[in-house]
């Protein structure tokens, strides 16, 4: 894996890993938890990673779900909003 691809990967709340063979560790799922922040930069990294085919899950209040939707209605992330889950 690449650095620059393993530096973005290591800046995600938590990532879950499936392992196929015990020398090959693969993501299966990223988080990111957003209290207060824009939705915009977790959306923006899981497009960068959409190579991956993993789950890319948003944890946010439920008060917070309107934005969020507001946020993947946006052309960018269209190709790839099916990756996505609001937790």
């Amino acid at each position: 894996m690449r650095r620059q691809t393993q530096a973005r990967i290591n800046k995600f709340d938590a990532l879950w890993l499936q392992e196929r063979k015990p020398e090959l560790l693969f993501p299966y799922a990223f988080f990111e938890i957003e209290h207060t922040t824009d939705f915009v930069n977790p959306l923006v990294k899981f497009t960068e990673l959409q190579d991956f085919r993993a789950h890319f899950c948003i944890m946010a209040s439920e008060q917070r779900k309107r934005e969020y939707q507001q946020r993947v209605e946006a052309l960018a992330f269209r190709p790839i909003c099916d990756f996505w889950v609001f937790l």
